[in-house]
This record gives structure tokens, C-alpha cells and sequence, in this order.
């Protein structure tokens, strides 16, 4: 099986569409679906950012590795700067690096790069 779809559950969309527009360098753009505040993260990721009551932001939930491309460095470069923490510093694995952070609604988050 592979990943279809996931969303990011968020407090604030305004804030959140900043946080990852700032970080992937790339326009986010929040909508509604299902009368529900919806953003798409940009298509080579694949998922969404959503507030809804049935999930709240958590550090302590399923960890999404977003794909950084080549090289997540300039990603998490930006974390701090968007309203973000960085978990764990950039670390190299078998198939290339990755790294944790805490974006700017709570939720853990992995970057994921295959370098």
C-alpha cells in the first residue's frame, strides 16, 4: 500500500497557510471543502492542511514525512523563521536525510529529502 492522502489538522488556517507556504516556497492558497477551512499543500506532496472539531493539532500523533525533493536543507531553514521548531536537526539515513519539526499549530512533523 501507499499514501494516498492526509491532512494536517490546524487552530489557525491563516497562520498554518503561512507556516508551510514560507517553508516549501511555494503559494497555498485556503478554501473551504465540506464547509470545513481546507488548504492543498503543494501537489508534490500530496495532502492538506484542515481545520475541523473531529481532530486537533498534536505533537503526539502520526508522524507525515513530507517529501523535500532533493535536499531538505533550504526547507528547514525556513522552519524557524515561518513560527516553527526544529525536533531533530537534519540526519542522514539510507535513502538520504531527514529531519523533525513542530510546526506553527503543535503537530509533529517529518521532511523527508534524498539527500
Amino acid at each position: 500500500m501507499t499514501l494516498n492522502w492526509f491532512e494536517i489538522p490546524v487552530y489557525h488556517m491563516d497562520r498554518a497557510v503561512k507556516f508551510y507556504s514560507t517553508i516549501f516556497n511555494k503559494p497555498i492558497t485556503a478554501t473551504e471543502s465540506m464547509g470545513m477551512p481546507y488548504a492543498c499543500l503543494p501537489d508534490e506532496v500530496g495532502g492538506a492542511l484542515a481545520r475541523t472539531k473531529q481532530y486537533l493539532p498534536s505533537p503526539n500523533g502520526t508522524v507525515v514525512y513530507l517529501d523535500c525533493g532533493y535536499d531538505l536543507s533550504p526547507v528547514l531553514a525556513r522552519v524557524e523563521k515561518a513560527g516553527g521548531r526544529i525536533l531533530m536537526k537534519k540526519t542522514f539515513i539510507g535513502s538520504g536525510a531527514m529531519a523533525l519539526i513542530m510546526d506553527s499549530e503543535g503537530n509533529r512533523v517529518g521532511l523527508q529529502s534524498r539527500c
